[in-house]
């Protein structure tokens, strides 16, 4: 009895499969604007026609091959996009639209085939925008991404975040002010052939803070000439930049702020600069240029010749004022005797001085020892000179006569006394 009700319900589960064709086939989901193919376990020759049908609202053929007429694709919707290899009979569609969607068959040689394939063609997701809503509270906002499929919300630590339902499409979250303002937060959609990541909505965007500063480079030594480091302090995004355009990674100095390491290259018109950034503004500091940073050979050797020409020029006026300046040469004669001996060889002002110290000074002469005193004082010396002037007449009278020479200024006064 048990065997006759098992070898029954065999029968009937046979006749099943048999009537709804429910042989184990292929469940594929594809893009929009894909490729899919479908291809037959076994085909055995002589294969005489192929015919792959389309099964959604209705069946159609797809496409079709006979050894008489060929390939031939009596459906519009397959058109330019279906091909079929004879060979293997294998069926490929290109350029997949929606309505390409759902079930396909095979009859070889005018027979249909028991597997069946499932095809469903689905829309790409999109790239979700995250909006920001205000919650009152100035630490607090909201974040929404709206879509009606799969919404995965994550941080900038990696970690999922549950989303929140409400009378829109999509989901929602709620962020509160860390403080932190690298932190950010994305939104993803998902289906079974797609997914899209928003772009990441970050702290500093959503909270709102002061402008930045104009920021200032300072410079820090390192003990190697050619080697500097360039520190900008901010608490905030800092973006570094030399001359090239180029974005160079700044190392954390100490709690607040960036600081690079800059090396001497020896071209004067290198340069880095340090911009400021947060949600409301951005600035950037002066440019701090390589040849304000490092001395350079050719400057070095620019400030030494100027110095020795300095030094040079302040030796050759000191000399000058020795040889010309009378009261200067003896007074540093007497402090250096060795000094004249040295500087004999220049002192071309000799003869100049020498004949400024040995020209007479006469009575009230500016500067003189003895200056006139009094109107009678100059009476007496303008009588003096003409009984000396009488004098000298005299005496070149009594030695023309004499046939005598004169005498020295010195007996002068002894010769007027005898004449």
């Amino acid at each position: 009895m048990k065997m006759l009700v098992l070898t029954h319900s065999t029968a009937v589960i046979c006749a099943v499969f048999i009537i709804t064709g429910a042989v184990s086939g292929e469940d594929v989901k594809k893009a929009v604007g894909g490729t899919v193919s479908f291809s037959p376990d076994t085909l055995e020759s002589p294969v005489t026609s192929i015919t792959w049908k389309h099964v959604s609202l209705a069946t159609v053929k797809a496409i079709e091959w006979d050894v008489d007429d060929g390939v031939i694709i009596p459906n519009q919707r397959f058109k330019d996009i279906t091909t079929l290899d004879e060979k293997t009979g294998q069926i490929t569609i290109t350029n997949l639209k929606v309505e390409h969607s759902g079930d396909y068959t095979i009859d070889i040689n005018s027979k249909e085939q028991g597997q069946r394939f499932s095809l469903e063609v689905m829309e790409e997701v999109p790239k979700p925008n995250i909006t920001v809503e205000e919650s009152g509270n100035p630490d607090v906002v909201y974040l929404r991404c709206e879509f009606s499929g799969m919404i995965i919300w994550t941080n900038s630590a990696g970690e999922t975040l549950e989303g929140n339902k409400n009378h829109k499409p999509g989901e929602f979250i709620t962020v509160k002010n860390t403080r932190n303002p690298e932190n950010y937060y994305t939104c993803t959609l998902k289906n079974a052939v797609s997914d899209e990541t928003s772009d990441p909505v970050y702290e500093r965007e959503l909270f709102k803070t002061e402008e930045v500063p104009k920021p200032n480079i300072t410079v820090e030594e390192r003990g190697n000439p050619d080697t500097l480091n360039l520190v900008c302090e901010y608490d905030e995004k800092i973006i570094w930049k030399n001359s090239a355009g180029q974005i160079l990674t700044g190392s954390k100095h100490t709690t607040k702020g960036e600081s690079i390491t800059v090396k001497n290259t020896r071209n004067p018109e290198n340069y880095y600069t340090c911009t400021l950034k947060n949600a409301v503004s951005e600035k950037t500091s002066d440019p701090v240029y390589e040849r304000d940073l490092f001395v350079t050979e050719s400057s070095t050797g620019l400030i030494v010749g100027i110095v020795i020409l300095v030094i040079l020029l302040i030796i050759i006026g000191l000399i000058c004022a020795y040889l010309r300046s009378e009261s200067i040469y003896n007074r540093v004669n007497e402090c250096c005797p060795g000094i004249e001996s040295v500087l004999r060889h220049v002192d071309c002002c000799a003869e100049k001085r020498k004949q400024y110290s040995q020209e007479p000074k006469g009575p009230g002469t500016k500067g003189e020892d003895n200056p006139l005193k009094s109107s009678s004082d100059a009476e007496n010396v303008e009588e003096n000179d003409y009984v000396n002037t009488e004098t000298d007449g005299d005496k070149r009278e009594g030695a023309e006569n004499s046939n005598e020479p004169l005498k020295a200024d010195s007996d002068g006064g002894e010769q007027v006394a005898k004449l």
